[in-house]
């Protein structure tokens, strides 16, 4: 088996294309008496005489013929997989993998999405809806190059976090409620007693309830449990109980339906809208153009954002 360098290979490509090694030279931004020493040195490898030269340039052989058109397969094959990796890894036509919750989702993912893919129509994006923990466990596996969540959570050290916004739960009930109970304010522990629909265990919203009821002594335990958050204001309307709602699903639900807000007379703790990624993995050009838009979105929703070192 011949031992010959790709670089011969590519070179005798550019020489039999344009039958000068002159020019060959010229478009490998090269000289001529470097690629006239590689194409001796291919002939003497392959025992073969590839070229006739002569005052008025050069022609191929039979034998450079036959080598030219495997060659030129070859390398045309290798040039089209490297301007196809090179659009993978661009903006032309990469491919993004993203996990987020639905809150994130909802909060600012949509839109930040809506104004990539204006701006990068051929860019794929597949998006995966998990929980805040599934959408860490597939970041830990690399199912996902990034992900969208809701925290506070409990987040590997090893991640690297950006916050993208703040934002509270309100707590809504159908107007039909309020005018039964006759009352809008309630303190956490009168809460036990009604019926209470929240996200499913599990899930970092109810894991986050979970804790703040039982640092107020009483217990955190919905009568309807959704695997989405989408589900809670279509639950409420209906009056199959009340619930935790974030604000931005609610600045319009709450005026087009039935729908109005109770109070909670202890203060309840903002939620955080965070991206995260793995510090270990690099990511594509696409993959990074996105997450700069996902941070710029945030910024114009005039949202705070900052660097947390978790």
């Amino acid at each position: 088996m011949l031992n010959v360098s790709y670089d011969y290979y590519r070179i005798f490509y550019y020489v039999g294309r344009y039958k000068s090694f002159s020019t060959a030279a010229k478009m490998l931004g090269s000289n001529q008496p470097n690629v006239t020493k590689v194409m001796n040195k291919l002939e003497q490898q392959t025992g073969c005489t590839l070229f006739v030269r002569s005052n008025k340039g050069i022609a191929l052989t039979e034998e450079g013929k036959l080598l030219y058109e495997h060659v030129r397969v070859a390398y045309g094959q290798l040039m089209l997989a490297e301007n196809e990796l090179e659009r993978a890894a661009g903006l032309e036509n990469g491919i993004i993998n993203i996990g987020a919750s639905e809150t994130a989702l909802h909060g600012i993912l949509i839109s930040a999405l809506e104004v990539f893919h204006k701006e990068y129509p051929n860019v794929r994006i597949h998006l995966s809806n998990y929980n805040t923990p599934q959408a860490l466990q597939a970041l830990k596996q690399n199912l996902v190059d990034f992900c969208v969540i809701t925290a506070p959570s409990d987040i590997p050290k090893d991640f690297h976090v950006e916050e993208l916004m703040e934002y509270t739960e309100n707590l809504i009930a159908s107007e039909d409620f309020i005018c039964n109970s006759k009352k809008d304010v309630f303190m956490l522990e009168e809460l036990a007693g009604l019926p209470l629909v929240a996200l499913e265990e599990g899930t970092g919203t109810y894991e986050y309830y979970n804790r703040i009821f039982a640092e107020h002594g009483c217990q955190f335990s919905p009568d309807i449990q959704v695997a989405t958050s989408d589900l809670l204001l279509p639950l409420i309307e209906n009056n199959l109980g009340i619930g935790f709602v974030p604000e931005f699903m609610t600045e319009n639900g709450c005026n087009k339906k039935k729908l109005r807000q109770l109070h909670i007379k202890e203060e309840m703790p903002a939620r955080k809208i965070c991206l995260v990624e793995n510090r270990n993995k690099s990511l594509s050009v696409a993959t990074d153009t996105l997450k700069k838009a996902i941070l710029k979105q945030a910024a114009l929703f005039g949202r705070n954002i900052k660097n947390i070192q978790m």
